[in-house]
């Protein structure tokens, strides 16, 4: 894994990865706590990474003193909304 990284808003990966990815939530000043942001973000990371065939693991850290506080308010907010909309459906 190179050490040069690139900064994709809340998380940052190495740029290139060999067998082992590392993956960074970035937001130390919060903890870390999880933002729908950064869902989406991890989200296209991981599919970003599928399809490095030599990848044998990926490494989830946090920035800072903390790996995650959990959500934040409003990405808990939103769940409540996302809930709201598919027992609608339902």
């Amino acid at each position: 894994l190179s050490q040069n990284e690139v900064t994709v808003d809340m998380i940052e990966m190495g740029d290139t990865p060999g067998e082992v990815a590392v993956v960074k939530l970035n937001r130390p000043d919060k903890l870390n706590a999880l933002t729908v942001t950064m869902g989406e973000e991890f989200v296209a990371t991981m599919e970003a990474l599928k399809g490095v065939d030599s990848l044998r693991a990926v490494v989830l850290t946090g920035d800072g003193r903390a790996f995650s506080a959990g959500g934040g308010p409003l990405f808990f907010r939103e769940r409540a909304d996302d809930a709201a909309i598919f027992k609608n459906e339902g």
